[in-house]
């Protein structure tokens, strides 16, 4: 992918510089400003979008040499939601096996949906 100064990469280190002083002309206290990193839940969100604070951020070395790596307090996952779970039955209706939200529907043996709440791939057995 290229950006808009036909770089291979989303966003260059100097992209990022000016990102930070032009966020800088319009803030008094940069000081109170927390880095946060944005993050993506397979649901939607009320209010502001998740994220995780920044712990580090600086240049790589060995093998990540030529990046400007930005490290989050906490370890970022990727959540795989693709793989189907069996679904769960408890009173004549169907529960997500990871949420236990009640799924809507009537059981199909071959049909595979997602959980409206967590985004989780089901299946009926």
């Amino acid at each position: 992918m290229t950006n808009n100064e036909g770089s291979e990469f989303e966003m260059t280190l100097t992209e990022l510089k000016n990102a930070i002083e032009t966020s800088l002309k319009f803030e008094r206290n940069p000081d109170n400003i927390n880095v946060v990193i944005s993050t993506a839940l397979p649901y939607a969100t009320y209010c502001q979008r998740p994220c995780e604070d920044v712990r580090y951020a600086g240049m790589g070395f060995d093998w990540e040499a030529g990046q400007f790596r930005i490290e989050p307090k906490e370890k970022l996952m990727a959540v795989k939601h693709d793989v189907p779970q069996m679904v769960m039955e408890y009173r004549n209706n169907y529960h997500c096996p990871k949420c236990e939200h009640m799924l809507s529907g009537k059981r199909k043996n071959t049909d595979i949906r997602f959980c409206s709440r967590c985004g989780q791939a089901v299946k009926w057995e």
